[in-house]
């Protein structure tokens, strides 16, 4: 493999990851409105930035690996792990998240001391859907332009 191509699969992820970011940010912005605070809300929203990263890498070993190759294997399993997490995993995280900010109100315990947790952790499946689509798509036009 010649540097420049180990290259481009290396940075065409890492561009779809921060794209998906952006469109997240604007995407936030036009539901909601402005609010600094929400660079502390990066988890979660649409689309997901995780699977749209890794569904980047997975398109990326197909073009240039094949889909019979030991990379795609492990990259479409990496992928597996990130989106089983960005679903599953997160969501659990979530639900106790929410359990415990009840039980803190519910005794009455010092907000500073036991701050709210956040809530929206993980991704719900149409965020998921639309990042690996967005992941995918954005892939393939990166590299036409670049190869």
């Amino acid at each position: 493999m010649e540097f420049t191509q180990s290259v481009t699969l290396f940075l065409v992820p890492i561009i779809v990851f921060f794209v998906t970011e952006i469109v997240k940010i604007v995407n936030y912005i036009r539901k909601y409105g402005r609010n600094a605070s929400y660079f502390s809300l990066l988890d979660g929203h649409m689309p997901s930035a995780h699977t749209a990263y890794v569904s980047s890498l997975v398109t990326m070993m197909w073009l240039f690996e094949g889909y019979r190759s030991p990379s795609f294997a492990v990259s479409l399993i990496l992928a597996t792990i990130v989106i089983t997490d960005a679903l599953k995993l997160r969501a659990h995280v979530g639900h106790q998240a929410e359990y415990l900010n009840h039980i803190v109100r519910h005794l009455n315990l010092d907000a500073k001391e036991f701050p709210p947790l956040k809530i929206h952790v993980g991704h719900k499946p149409k965020e998921v859907a639309v990042g690996a689509v967005f992941g995918i798509l954005l892939t393939l036009v990166i590299t036409a332009f670049l190869v």
